[in-house]
């Protein structure tokens, strides 16, 4: 039998293993993992980075390509704008 994940789950299994390596590797008084006796625990630093890059929302690239479209440059009216792309030729707009 074949196990086919979609990448959707395939990334929710890692959040929950990297959440369980987070609850499990747990640093004493003294800065050493309980779990592996380390003072740098290797596997709790990849397990917290991958979290912090999971887990942060990101926002949109077309928000900002929209924005940036939308307003026009100091100094430039809107009315200006409207003359110089009137004013390009049929083939450059693309």
């Amino acid at each position: 039998m074949e196990l086919r994940l979609t990448p959707v789950q395939v990334r929710n299994r890692l959040i929950l293993v990297a959440r369980r390596i987070v609850a499990d590797h747990r640093l004493d008084a003294e800065g050493i993992c309980r779990t592996c006796g380390v003072l740098h625990c290797e596997a709790l630093a990849a397990a917290r980075g991958y979290l912090a890059r999971v887990e942060e929302p990101r926002r949109p690239l077309v928000v900002e390509i929209h924005r940036r479209a939308a307003v026009p440059p100091p100094g430039v009216t809107a009315t200006e704008l409207r003359i110089a792309a009137a004013a390009l030729p049929s083939d450059a707009e693309s």
